[in-house]
């Protein structure tokens, strides 16, 4: 499962894949275009 994070304005998207946490930043997106993205992750 994914998750967001909002840090100073920027998104990151976190998982787990294969018992580790990894992430990525998508930067200074809307709320709407980060869950798409976290969606997709899933």
């Amino acid at each position: 499962m994914a998750s967001l994070q909002e840090r100073n304005g920027s998104w990151r998207v976190l998982f787990c894949y294969r018992g580790q946490l990894h992430f990525f930043t998508l930067g200074e997106v809307e709320k709407g275009a980060a869950e798409h993205k976290a969606r997709q992750v899933e």
